[in-house]
């Protein structure tokens, strides 16, 4: 019997999704990326299904909120770049993500956490995280659900992480992208939809943080974090990070896609709830004509991680498959 939850994904995507296989891919592998990428990511997924067996090199940590729809394709895009562990923190919709993530539960991928806080359960969770994991994972990414880290590099994470290790942290900018064109919520997938990232946001150069937790003391807030001997976190260029602030902003290496709207009618659903950091109302600014305003004026095209669209649909049909059989 298939596990519940996968019925949330959009019903086109799952008809679709075992074709990808032996489809042509919709787009090809960008010159920045290397020709070894997707095969380099295939190896890290496979090798991530033992990941209970030793130590981790990479592991993620989130809070959810209402992510249900978005998680598979989530959690499946940061195995495929490497990540090998995920602490995630049950808050929101609670029963109906438990049950999606029961899989990943028993296969050792995924360590739920019920999170019953409100109103504001995100630093709680990322203090538990440190509390709780630190010896768990040798790296822990501090991310949501909208945000995807990956290497445009081509490299795994692990691989690319391997270079820092002489750092408490590696503080990773982001690129913002907004509806993208999109009022009502896509039937593709979100890494595929939302493809306008916005050139002039404030928030692209506010880091978030890829801890060495063993040096690591509390969140500061879910952007940096507090460090042993008073260290400092560096970014991808190895020049140190003020607090949250790059001193420029530079995802060359290192990178998040921040789908910080996704579509109008998911970016209004989103606000009219609570900050999950503060729990406080979102900026009254931000409607959705003010989104809008930021796409038509400094928004521009971006496909950066659209090489891993192929390998991800592939990924997220055999979880399907296996959770059929």
């Amino acid at each position: 019997m298939p596990r519940p939850g996968f019925e949330s994904l959009p019903r086109s995507l799952i008809s679709n999704l075992a074709a990808c296989a032996d489809a042509t891919p919709r787009f090809r592998p960008r010159k920045l990326l290397a020709p070894t990428f997707l095969h380099q990511l295939g190896t890290v997924s496979a090798a991530s299904g033992n990941s209970s067996a030793a130590r981790p090199y990479l592991s993620v940590s989130s809070c959810l909120g209402y992510d249900m729809p978005y998680l598979v394709e989530w959690i499946e895009f940061h195995r495929l770049a490497g990540v090998e562990r995920f602490f995630l923190y049950n808050n929101g919709d609670r029963e109906p993500q438990r049950e999606l993530l029961a899989p990943y539960v028993e296969e050792g991928l995924v360590e739920l956490h019920e999170w019953p806080v409100f109103p504001a359960p995100q630093m709680p969770a990322f203090q538990h995280t440190v509390d709780n994991h630190g010896d768990d994972s040798r790296w822990i990414a501090f991310i949501d659900t909208d945000e995807f880290l990956f290497s445009p590099t081509g490299r795994s994470l692990p691989d690319v992480l391997t270079g820092y290790e002489q750092h408490p942290a590696v503080g990773v900018c982001r690129a913002f992208f907004g509806p993208s064109g999109q009022t009502t919520t896509p039937s593709d997938l979100v890494t595929e939809s939302y493809l306008r990232r916005w050139t002039d946001w404030r928030g692209s150069s506010f880091v978030k943080s890829i801890i060495d937790p063993a040096r690591t003391v509390r969140p500061v807030n879910p952007h940096w974090f507090r460090y042993h001997d008073d260290e400092q976190a560096v970014d991808e260029l190895h020049r140190p990070v003020d607090e949250q602030y790059a001193q420029s902003l530079t995802y060359d290496t290192l990178r998040i896609n921040h789908y910080f709207t996704r579509s109008e009618e998911e970016w209004l659903q989103k606000t009219s709830r609570l900050r999950p950091d503060t729990g406080e109302p979102y900026n009254t600014k931000w409607t959705v004509e003010h989104m809008r305003s930021l796409d038509r004026e400094t928004g521009e095209p971006d496909e950066t991680v659209l090489p891993l669209v192929p390998a991800l649909k592939q990924a997220i049909a055999a979880r399907a498959e296996r959770q059929r059989a």
